[in-house]
């Protein structure tokens, strides 16, 4: 069931670089546990459900604007780990930033139960308790 669930992030993030809201909205219809928590290391905040979720996709828009490159994604049985390339500018001073970010979804078959992001591939890979 795994390598699905790397195939249901990966199309999430695919739309979410369209900007198509549409197909965004459909994985998390489809995908997103109602008791889904998203903890984010960029805003420091914790998202809880879709609403959440858009949230947090509308902060991080509106203070960088953001877009996701998917530089890695491994299925890690229970958990998807998606190592990201963030580009985008300051909406304010107009700055170009860039960073790369982990993230670890957790899923209980192919629901998304959390997510939780992280500064590095290495401090995600811990926390499911594994090694790279």
């Amino acid at each position: 069931m795994s390598h699905e669930n790397v195939e249901i992030i990966q199309a999430f993030l695919e739309a979410l670089v369209r900007r198509d809201r549409d197909a965004m909205r459909a994985v998390i219809q489809q995908y997103l546990a109602p008791e889904f928590e998203y903890e984010a290391f960029l805003t420091g905040a914790t998202y809880k459900g879709a609403d959440g979720l858009w949230e947090f996709l509308d902060d991080i828009q509106d203070t960088v604007g953001y877009l996701p490159e998917v530089e890695e994604a491994i299925d890690l049985d229970e958990h998807v780990l998606i190592v990201l390339r963030m580009s985008g500018r300051g909406s304010r001073s107009r700055v170009p930033v860039a960073q790369q970010v982990a993230v670890l979804m957790t899923f209980d078959g192919n629901m998304i139960l959390s997510g939780k992001g992280f500064p590095s591939k290495a401090e995600a890979l811990e926390a499911a308790r594994l090694r790279e």
